[in-house]
């Protein structure tokens, strides 16, 4: 029976022993469980974000046209309205319902009431 001979590893030789590397598995893992926790702390922090009431003004409306189209149904145009707020110097945007844009005028000032990117109300 013959004995299979392998060269002792050196300074200027590189062999790699599979058994001490991390298996692709393992860094895939890694890698959702990291993708995992942003996304939840994402959630987390838009659910626990508090209420903000300040001044502000309206300074522009907007509406615009967006056509959908999807696999299994036919397109069709989506009608969205954004309401911009100055807050004092710092300029907000909201998407809002049709009765609320409507509702709204241009240099109207008031009390913004928010909470991230939704708006609460204004009066």
């Amino acid at each position: 029976m013959k004995e299979l001979y392998l060269p002792e590893a050196t300074n200027d030789t590189a062999f790699f022993v599979l058994s001490d590397m991390p298996e692709l598995a393992d860094i895939i893992n890694i890698i959702f469980i990291i993708i995992g926790i942003v996304i939840v702390a994402g959630i987390a922090l838009k659910f626990f974000r508090k209420e903000k009431i300040v001044q502000a003004k309206v300074i522009d409306k907007q509406c615009f046209d967006n056509r959908i189209i999807r696999k299994n149904q036919a397109p069709f145009t989506k009608k969205e309205y954004v309401i911009t707020f100055d807050c004092g110097g710092k300029k907000l945007n909201f998407e809002v319902s049709e009765f609320s844009y409507n509702n709204y005028r241009i240099n109207q000032k008031g009390t913004l009431k928010y909470k991230g990117n939704r708006l609460i109300d204004f009066s």
